[in-house]
């Protein structure tokens, strides 16, 4: 019996039902403008343009490599008529060096560009973003990024000076690889003073191409970090984007602020965990996250905070999971439990000594219609990272810690091809499962507990109230999109991907949307992948002395 969200649930819809654009082709890119275009080649004659306030709202870039070519933009374009910066030929104008573009202005977009930007400084610090994203309504697309330096692509991020935050920047159909040093690829949104709607990005981020070899010691080395510490709104999508060998460090994408969505996205042999970080209620609907390479081990998902929706998401890794003890080891030898899905312990309550803390425990969220699939190892630990919290907690700062409580876990189907029984469940204080709620669920293949008690154990006798799906989302996100519109009730209640075949060697899955691929996302121009890294997965020694060599202090 499929299980099915509350009228209430609709609200979901009503708020998000204009968000999502899916595209009929894979990487059909517009960026229309009736208006007067111009071409320029150089940054004088660009400066020019926008210092007299010209007509032209169509300015191209000549054909051609770039060097340090830097610029701030304080013209701004219109809803109808954006100011549109594009290259002659997309791909074929190069920018490298220390390249910089400041967007001042509103409704500007740049499209077509191939970053190679090179190394400016050594250490954390790292230097300025490649394109610093100030005003609003401004959009990224169909450019690459393969930079092998030690700066962020992308950041919008709060101004301080002004108390704002930038709104609804869109990042489309880009491709960011091979990022070698201390930075991430996507910086957005930043600390805020507090829990204020003011504060809210409404950024969308969607049918992007991501991968970072492991960087020894890195703890900003992620795809991209969504907000910056326990208090500040995102609403944020994040949709269509293929994360493939996304290693950087050990949180794959930090979510680090409220109410992000998270929608058919593919993680795919990434050794780093998708990490719900330090924001509530977030939405994580239809993902596919796999590995396929042999022999290799990935990160799943890993959950502290509060009130989030994991639903439809597809999880297989026969080759098994891990999670790095710390993002500031050096080599990663020792690891928490193996585990699909981590939900994490932390502080049991938010506020200690007048402050959020920085983990606290996940509570009160709903793990629902999910396929987890020939999984090597552990399917879930309730109380992931236990021992690590209270040493870093309890032990330091006499702060009280506990494994994640009151969880809603129903109608998932754990299905293994192993022909020994595997453990689905771990909690080690015993608290999780006692405050939790199962209801509905297909065990094949798997006991439920680390002490390998059989299904019979009884966690399907109690009664489960469906969560009201509105305390999920109540926001509406107006981003910029055309055409179509994705339905998230139906998504909640559904899988991306469902058993085809009930033979017990012969079982099979049939996804309702296949995994993404290289050339589903990214620019229409860039045919082949050019990191050797992401297509293959090795670390040559060359590239090893490359980023130590980055990550030097």
């Amino acid at each position: 019996m499929r299980i099915r969200f509350t009228q209430a649930g609709l609200i979901i819809m009503i708020f998000l039902v204009n968000i999502i654009n899916t595209y009929s082709g894979n990487k059909r890119i517009s960026t229309k403008n009736d208006g007067r275009s111009v071409a320029v080649c150089s940054i004088e004659e660009l400066e020019e343009i926008l210092r007299n306030r010209s007509e032209y709202d169509t300015i191209v870039i000549k054909d051609g490599v770039y060097d340090n070519f830097q610029v701030v933009i304080t013209k701004s374009g219109t809803v109808k008529r954006p100011l549109v910066i594009k290259a002659q030929n997309a791909g074929k104008v190069l920018f490298t060096g220390g390249t910089t573009l400041i967007l001042k202005g509103s409704h500007i977009v740049l499209s077509g560009f191939y970053f190679q930007a090179g190394l400016l400084s050594h250490g954390m610090d790292g230097g300025q973003p490649v394109i610093d994203i100030i005003g609003d309504y401004n959009r990224v697309t169909n450019s690459a990024f393969w930079m092998r330096h030690n700066r962020a692509s992308i950041a919008s991020l709060y101004q301080e000076e002004e108390d704002r935050m930038p709104k609804y920047t869109r990042i489309d159909h880009c491709y960011f690889a091979d990022n070698l040093g201390w930075r991430l690829y996507l910086d957005l949104g930043k600390r805020v003073p507090g829990d204020d709607l003011k504060y809210a990005m409404y950024y969308r981020v969607d049918h992007n191409y991501f991968s970072t070899p492991f960087k020894f010691g890195a703890n900003t080395g992620s795809a991209m970090r969504i907000g910056l510490g326990p208090l500040g709104y995102g609403r944020c999508l994040i949709d269509n984007n293929l994360f493939e060998r996304q290693n950087g460090e050990v949180e794959l994408i930090e979510n680090k602020s409220h109410e992000n969505v998270y929608i058919h996205n593919t993680f795919k042999n990434c050794e780093s965990q998708m990490s719900f970080r330090q924001g509530r209620r977030t939405i994580f609907l239809h993902n596919v996250l796999i590995g396929t390479d042999t022999n290799k081990k990935c990160g799943g998902l890993g959950m502290w905070m509060n009130n989030h929706l994991v639903a439809g998401n597809y999880f297989s890794f026969p080759y098994g999971s891990f999670v790095p003890l710390n993002a500031n080891m050096k080599i990663r030898k020792e690891r928490l439990p193996a585990a699909v899905i981590g939900f994490k312990s932390g502080c049991e309550n938010f506020i200690e000594n007048g402050a959020p803390v920085g983990h606290f425990a996940a509570k009160n969220v709903t793990f629902a219609n999910n396929l987890l699939f020939d999984n090597k190892d552990l399917l879930i630990d309730f109380s992931q990272g236990l021992d690590l919290m209270k040493v870093r907690y309890e032990k330091e700062s006499g702060i009280k810690v506990s494994g994640s409580l009151n969880h809603h876990i129903i109608n998932n189907s754990f299905v293994s091809l192993n022909e020994n029984r595997q453990t689905i469940f771990y909690d080690k204080d015993d608290k999780t499962i006692q405050s939790s709620y199962f209801s509905n669920n297909h065990f094949d293949g798997y006991y439920l507990f680390n002490q390998g008690e059989n299904v019979a154990a009884g966690l399907e006798s109690k009664a489960v109230p469906f969560p009201d799906v509105k305390t999920f989302s109540r926001w509406l996100m107006p981003l910029q999109c055309e055409n179509d519109t994705i339905d998230l009730v139906a998504l909640a209640n559904s899988s991306v991907a469902e058993i085809s075949s009930k033979q017990n060697k012969e079982k099979t899955v049939r996804f309702k949307k296949n995994p993404l691929s290289f050339e589903d996302v990214g620019p229409d121009w860039l045919i082949e992948n050019p990191s050797e890294f992401a297509k293959s997965g090795q670390m040559t020694d060359r590239l090893k002395k490359q980023i130590k060599s980055l990550m030097a202090k």
